[in-house]
């Protein structure tokens, strides 16, 4: 405590801790600058079974000051994560109101669009310029790395094939690109493949034999980019909109990597995308098929049938 309190009085110095998720038990690896890190002990202790009695006696032995820090810092946390998530829910109607402010076909009746007019709309309402208009809406809630650009059709490794098949990634490669993308986004090494993008990750893959046919094995992935590390695969078939978001939420927010299934999963109709946030009730994603970047908007929920979700291990090879 002593070096919290030296930081909040004297100029020059500044609290920082990395944020704790005591629900999932687990760091959420975000840092808080400006936040001095409170003490969880105790309450992992009563997460993990330990007898109430044992923690009770422990908690009486510490100072008074030092009780008084750790309830004015618990109150500081609990402020903060207030306040995000009344921003959060602020932002959410934001969007709502950008989004489903007026149906265009209501604009072009009450202003009489010309045929030019309709022409225009037409062209700035295609797939080219679907990111542009993602960018414009959504903003932040976007990334912008160059691995956002990622597609798995028209790229110079589009032709590359997967495994000891005949198949190429411009054709069924929407899951390893997904996968690419987001071990980009995670900032995990990638020393191992120079330059990473989906043709060297595929050939880094290939090399270890992490392709059954043309179906990628999971636990091969960690054997080329150890530190980022498949968990499982879940599936949301009959679940309702608000439970597939429910749990897609749930695993984003304690801070997994998530490829989801959004075309059904049949013999002939597969597509995997990337998730790269998720906000109020909407899903942001990276996908390689498209510049769209609202999930839900370009595909229909019905057929969100699964996601395969991954773990950041930065110490693995420590």
């Amino acid at each position: 405590h002593e070096m919290k309190t030296y930081c909040i009085s004297h100029e020059g110095f500044e609290n920082a801790s990395c944020e704790f998720d005591i629900k999932n038990m687990k760091p959420t690896y975000h840092l808080l600058i400006g936040i001095p890190g409170k003490s969880n002990a105790f309450a992992i202790c009563r997460r993990i079974g330990i007898n109430d009695e044992i923690i009770d006696r422990a908690s009486s032995l510490i100072s008074k000051p030092d009780t008084d820090i750790e309830t004015l810092l618990k109150h500081i946390y609990d402020t903060k994560k207030d306040i995000e998530e009344k921003q959060a829910e602020i932002e959410k109607k934001v969007l709502h109101i950008y989004i489903n402010a007026v149906p265009f076909d209501i604009i072009k009746n009450k202003y009489n669009f010309n045929n030019k007019q309709l022409k225009l709309y037409k062209e700035l309402s295609s797939e080219r310029y679907s990111k542009m208009w993602g960018a414009a809406i959504y903003g932040s809630y976007s990334s912008s790395g160059e691995f956002s650009t990622w597609k798995q059709r028209g790229r110079e490794w589009s032709n590359l094939k997967i495994g000891n098949t005949n198949l190429t990634i411009g054709e069924v490669g929407c899951l390893v690109t997904s996968i690419s993308i987001l071990i980009k986004k995670s900032g995990v090494s990638t020393k191992n493949i120079y330059p990473f993008n989906p043709g060297t990750f595929v050939i880094a893959l290939n090399n270890v034999y992490g392709f059954n046919g043309a179906n990628l094995q999971y636990g091969a992935i960690s054997k080329v980019i150890p530190e980022f590390v498949y968990q499982d695969k879940i599936s949301l078939r009959n679940k309702s909109k608000s439970e597939k978001l429910s749990i897609i939420k749930s695993y984003y927010e304690s801070g997994y990597y998530i490829a989801v299934e959004v075309a059904g999963a049949t013999e002939s109709s597969q597509h995997w995308v990337a998730v790269d946030n998720v906000v109020g009730d909407k899903i942001f994603m990276l996908d390689p098929g498209s510049e769209a970047v609202d999930m839900w908007n370009r595909y229909d929920y019905i057929n969100t049938t699964q996601f395969v979700y991954f773990e950041v291990n930065k110490y693995l090879n420590n």
